[in-house]
């Protein structure tokens, strides 16, 4: 298992050399979780592409001081990102089913357990394929390893607080605006998807805040707990989606897994 590498907040560095420092972090580590092995592989996939997430949000924090070359190196990050999210999806249906079965009523427990051993099929079939095509995520690691050189390169030292906050302040606008689309149409996927995705960035600058510049941060505590009610939100419609298809489940286990995730989505939504 990759061991996390830490960076301590030097309060004699610079704000920008601070996140330089931290996105160097977030990548290295990034290239870890693919450079796992078996079946810790699906959760490396995960942590992976929380670490590039983080990297793009720090990079956000910075980019109105740095030049265009940051918009390029968030679009790698971004092409990296979603060529994981099919993989990542094969987990997350996992999870939804095991979320399902907690306090599940005994009729539905047992297509519940036959639901998730096929969704384990499904993803172990899924990351093999992956794998077929990249042999130990090679390729994306070597992507990796590049970005990071492009990431050095960047002025980091122009970075001040200011442009910082602002960032911040800015992200705090687009979560708002994106809050109150999803209010105004609750059965559209898409506009809760683009909130809980702001939610999720706000809250993963917020975080990054915390650790290397605590002064300018404010807001974890309260971002995170919607964050997490909105990811799994986000794997109940990804479970409606898997259920419009013939595979990997039947007719009785789509029936099962649709009335639960509608039930949930539902509860979210209306609050």
């Amino acid at each position: 298992m990759a061991k996390p590498l830490r960076i301590e907040a030097d309060l004699n560095l610079s704000p920008g050399a601070r996140l330089q420092a931290f996105a160097h972090e977030q990548l290295r580590l990034a290239e870890l979780h693919l450079a796992r092995q078996g079946a810790e592989l699906h959760d490396g996939v995960h942590q992976a592409r929380k670490c590039l997430r983080r990297t793009r949000a720090t990079l956000a924090l910075g980019s109105a001081a740095l030049d265009s070359r940051v918009d390029r190196i968030d679009d790698e990050l971004g092409r990296l990102c979603r060529g994981l999210s099919s993989l990542r999806d094969t987990q997350a249906l996992v999870d939804a089913i095991d979320r399902f079965a907690i306090g599940a009523a005994a009729p539905i427990r047992k297509t519940l357990r036959e639901a998730r051993a096929s969704a384990l099929v499904h993803r172990d079939l899924a990351m093999d394929r992956a794998l077929a095509r990249d042999s130990g995520f090679a390729a994306r690691r070597r992507r990796l390893f590049a970005v990071i050189k492009r990431v050095a390169l960047l002025d980091w030292k122009t970075v001040h607080p200011r442009d910082v906050i602002r960032a911040i302040q800015r992200g705090e606008r687009r979560l708002e605006k994106a809050h109150r689309r999803a209010r105004k149409h609750p059965d559209r996927d898409a506009s809760w998807h683009i909130y809980r995705r702001r939610l999720r960035r706000l809250k993963e600058q917020d975080s990054i805040l915390a650790e290397i510049q605590p002064g300018l941060h404010h807001l974890a505590h309260e971002l995170g707990h919607q964050a997490r009610i909105l990811g799994e939100s986000q794997d109940d419609v990804l479970v409606l989606r898997y259920c419009r298809r013939s595979a990997p489940f039947n007719a009785q286990q789509r029936m099962v897994l649709r009335q639960l995730a509608r039930e949930r989505l539902k509860s979210v939504r209306d609050e």
